[in-house]
């Protein structure tokens, strides 16, 4: 036994060191590339990107998540079963329907914009309808791989994804100048040539050595089926009011104080917020599926220490990398960003970096409540959190413009990581006892 917890030891650190790899040179490339980004295009229209982007992410959000995270749930019991490719074809089925349905609303949507609104041009509204399509492929690959623990073809795409993005963006920006559809193209077309490159390689992770799906049981698979679907139906919310709490303010500062201080407050919150986003996602990827596997197998003694050590490493570095932002908030300011969007910059970036560390301390607890399949809480949490940022961004916005608005983010995200660990902790306890 003490064998085998030293092998499932050394995996885990080797598969974060490869997931790590890839995330630190992921966040380098998309802070370099808003570093070009910010040199190209003025403020205004930064902000009608970084708004439109912010949409995007909904919509992938509320199309795709929720059965992403039902996929990594049961991974382990699709496996069992020998049945990971039949669990690939029923998240390509579900995210195809729901593309076309997406597209047929957007394009009613849309006809009505550009015949009286005029918010967006047609052009724009196809590209977006084309990178909603595109984010369900990506997601689709990325877990798989991650759930079948195939970290380094996870990390692989995940940069691959950054770097083809960014390119992408500067280089058609850079032809056809810039303006918002250029720069949607831009990415577009990034992602595309790298999900076609990923698409020619073999599939990761699945059981696709064998042509022939051999599950023990057709029954028990269109069980896991059904039970991906309850797992899934509460969090359909949750990609709204996740959006809402982290997304909402930089619209509320749009419509009251311009496209222009949104443009700043996006790409500054960037800053902010992708390093602490990097180091949740590559302890994410490194421990999540151990902890539901754990879970899955009734071993709660190691699904509790792994989360503890879970929680210990990503409150040591996003800690780390809090104060570095504090004390370098000049410098890294000067270096990342153009001369239009410093003066702000300066004063909102440390409280951005400190409210995402309670955010990273929440969403780990979390996952807690996702292993116990508890996934009418997380709701429940995430809307009480909406309700907060948006109140936040309110106050915030009319005690002291953007700067409030900032000041606003650790005060709600210290609420929600309390709500969480407290919810967490009683249901924790009240299964086990």
């Amino acid at each position: 036994m003490k064998f085998i917890a030293c092998h499932e030891g050394i995996q885990l650190f080797k598969d974060g060191i490869w997931i790590s790899g890839g995330h630190a040179l992921a966040a380098i490339t998309t802070l370099v590339g808003v570093r070009f980004i910010t040199e190209l295009a003025e403020p205004s229209v930064f902000g009608v990107f970084a708004l439109v982007n912010g949409v995007l992410v909904l919509l992938q959000g509320v199309l795709f998540q929720p059965m992403a995270q039902a996929a990594l749930r049961f991974y382990p019991d699709f496996h069992i079963l020998n049945g990971t490719s039949e669990l690939r074809k029923h998240l390509t089925s579900v995210f195809f329907n729901r593309w076309v349905g997406c597209t047929a609303a957007l394009g009613v949507i849309a006809l009505i914009d550009v015949s009286l609104f005029k918010y967006l041009s047609l052009q724009a509204w196809l590209i977006f309808i084309l990178a909603i399509g595109l984010e369900s492929w990506k997601v689709i690959e990325i877990v798989m791989r991650n759930a079948a623990s195939r970290q380094i073809a996870y990390a692989s795409l995940y940069l691959a994804d950054s770097i083809g993005r960014t390119a992408g963006t500067i280089v058609v920006a850079w032809l056809l100048g810039t303006s918002l559809e250029s720069l949607l193209l831009g990415q577009t077309v990034g992602l595309f040539i790298v999900l076609s490159c990923f698409g020619m390689s073999a599939p990761s992770g699945e059981s696709n050595k064998c042509a022939i799906w051999k599950a023990s049981s057709n029954y028990e698979i269109d069980l896991l089926k059904q039970s991906m679907k309850r797992f899934a139906t509460p969090l359909l919310w949750g990609p709204i009011v996740g959006w809402i709490s982290s997304l909402s303010d930089r619209y509320i500062i749009g419509a009251m104080i311009g496209l222009g201080q949104a443009g700043i407050y996006s790409s500054t919150y960037s800053f902010g917020s992708r390093p602490m986003l990097m180091i949740g996602a590559i302890n994410e990827a490194t421990f999540r599926q151990a902890l539901y596997t754990t879970v899955s197998q009734k071993n709660m003694f190691e699904a509790r220490r792994r989360l503890i050590l879970w929680i210990t490493i990503n409150l040591f570095f996003s800690t780390a990398v809090a104060i570095g932002l504090t004390f370098l908030t000049a410098p890294i300011v000067r270096y990342l960003l153009a001369a239009e969007y410093r003066p702000i910059a300066v004063q909102i970036l440390p409280w951005i970096a400190w409210g995402y560390v309670l955010l990273l301390l929440s969403q780990t607890v979390e996952r807690l409540l996702y292993a116990q399949q508890k996934t009418k809480t997380v709701t429940i949490i995430q809307a009480l959190s909406a309700a907060l940022a948006i109140l936040g961004a309110f106050v915030g916005v009319h005690w002291a413009g953007v700067f409030g608005v900032a000041v606003a983010v650790p005060f709600c995200f210290a609420i929600q990581m309390l709500t969480t660990t407290i919810l967490a902790v009683r249901i924790w306890r009240h299964s086990h006892e």
